[in-house]
This record gives C-alpha cells, structure tokens and sequence, in this order.
C-alpha cells in the first residue's frame, strides 16, 4: 500500500501486477516486501509514472513535467536548427538524415521531427501502393528475368536464322537476316513495359 501511494497508483494496480508477472525486479516473494530502490528499474513501475495528459493539454508539456534524467546533455555538435520551411524540397531518406533527435531536444521539437519524419515516410509508403515508387528488390527480381530472357533469345538466335543464312546468295543478304533477327529481339525486349 505505501508503495503504491509513492508512485501514485492504487494498492490493487500493484498486487495485480506483482501476480501476472509484470512486476518481477525489486519485489521479494518470500518476504512479500517491495524494494523502493530495486523497483525502479521495472519497465512497469517506470510506466506508472508517466503522466497521463489530461484533455486540453499538449503532450509536449507532459512530456517536459514528466522527471528525466537531466545528465544527458545535447551533442558538442549540436545540429543546427532544421529550416522548416525547405523540408519539403528533399527526399525522404535525406530529411531522415537531417532530422535528428538529440538528448535534451526540447520535448516539442522532438515531436514535431517525428512528426515530420512520420508523414515523409508514411508518403513513402503511399507512393509505394500507387506505384510510382518502386521496391529496390522487385526493380531487381524484374531485371534479373529480363536479362535471363534476353540472354536466351541471343543464344537462341543462330538455331533460328542459321538456315536463312546459309540460304543467302550474297554476304549482304546473310547479314541482313543477322541485323532483321538481332533488331527483332532487341525491340521486343527493350519495349517490356514493368509489371
């Protein structure tokens, strides 16, 4: 009970959580005691105090009450403030290169990055599903069949044209049959359209 009054939470929260397993680290079950020091450093405990927004305010000021650690200190090369206004002129993997989340961000910077981040991504995702953009491995997989069908068509090509050339009367006819054939395959398979 007075555990539970210290991380603000009902006794019942706590004996529900110390009997479904969640609450394993600084609870000693023979002597049925919980270890203030020991319990919080349990991801269950450290959930119970993270405040809860209430309606009407920003979940940037809960996060900036919430108790943090204060030792992490921003990078000596602390990127330079990202200029918003140009964000929509680069590519998705260069903005997430950009955007960074650094120790100490003020909590609504941080969230307007992944903000940011969030909508390039999710655009990434819908130029995907309308086609526009295109996997790297399907681009792959469908060369890699192209240049296998193309492959065998050039090896296949002497069986289909030797009689013809062999037929010829001059050498400009031979070579004809050669160039026809050669123009014939390069034409079907360099106006495949991707699927």
């Amino acid at each position: 009970r007075k555990y539970a009054e210290h991380i603000g939470v009902s006794e019942g929260a706590v004996r529900k959580a110390i009997l479904t397993g969640k609450f394993v680290e600084g609870y000693d079950s023979t002597t049925k005691k919980i270890n203030p020091v020991e319990a919080q450093k349990n991801t269950w405990v450290k959930a119970q105090e993270v405040p809860r927004p209430k309606a009407g305010v920003s979940r940037a000021k809960v996060i900036e009450k919430t108790k943090v650690d204060k030792s992490p200190r921003p990078p000596k090369d602390k990127p330079e403030e990202p200029d918003y206004e140009a964000i929509e002129d680069f590519e998705t993997d260069e903005l997430i290169k950009r955007l960074k989340i650094y120790p100490g961000m003020p909590a609504h910077d941080a969230m307007r990055i992944n903000e940011i981040i969030d909508a390039a991504l999710n655009r990434k995702k819908l130029e995907e599903a309308e086609g526009i953009l295109v996997r790297r491995d399907k681009v792959e997989r469908a060369l890699f069949v192209l240049g296998s069908e193309l492959k065998k068509a050039l090896f296949n090509m002497p069986q289909r044209i030797v009689r013809d050339i062999m037929a010829a009367n001059t050498e400009v006819e031979a070579l004809n049959v050669f160039n026809t054939e050669l123009t014939q395959i390069l034409e079907t398979y360099g106006n495949l359209q991707f699927k």
